[in-house]
């Protein structure tokens, strides 16, 4: 949401970000996709398919990512909360910070919803063996992630060249 905003009021030329949503004014060049997952504690009583549907996730405890700088703490272009559900969560707790969100998850006070590059950032540093995760791309969109750019900018030689420098280290990836 951030990024996008400061793209959007030519705070910066470009942004790195991910996006289950376009940004009007905006375009990403698409460099990879995430796929969104179901984060739940390896020991858990849940009875959940290698698959889960929306129906198997109904009535779970989540704990949910409120972001505190957010109107209504909703981005709207990054959605893992599956608002557009004909039911709501059953939400038991909300953190600002997905490592916290996978700490609690561990725990055993709730599941979580995140995709593939939020759930290897946190896990930085962290042995995340108490957790287990189920593919939710039957549900959600995946989430994608590259180089966001306000439509009709005219980027500086430097920009231009940082985006290059970027375009050919994610090919390599």
């Amino acid at each position: 949401y951030e990024v996008v905003d400061d793209v959007a009021s030519f705070r910066v030329d470009f942004g790195l970000t991910g996006m289950t949503s376009d940004a009007p004014n905006c375009e990403l060049e698409e460099l990879f996709t995430s796929r969104p997952l179901l984060i739940a504690p390896r020991e858990n009583n849940f009875h959940l398919p290698e698959h889960p549907s929306v129906e198997d996730i109904a009535d779970l405890p989540f704990i949910s990512f409120l972001a505190e700088n957010m109107e209504d703490g909703v981005d709207p272009y990054f959605d893992t909360s599956l608002r557009s559900l004909p039911h709501p969560l059953n939400i038991v707790l909300s953190v600002n910070n997905y490592h916290l969100m996978l700490r609690y998850v561990r725990q055993g006070l709730g599941v979580a919803i995140m995709d593939e590059m939020c759930l290897m950032a946190s896990s930085y540093g962290t042995s995340w063996s108490g957790i287990v995760s189920y593919p939710l791309d039957n549900i959600l969109p995946s989430v994608r992630c590259g180089i966001l750019l306000r439509r009709h900018k005219h980027l500086s030689p430097q920009a231009s060249a940082l985006i290059e420098k970027i375009r050919s280290t994610a090919r390599r990836i």
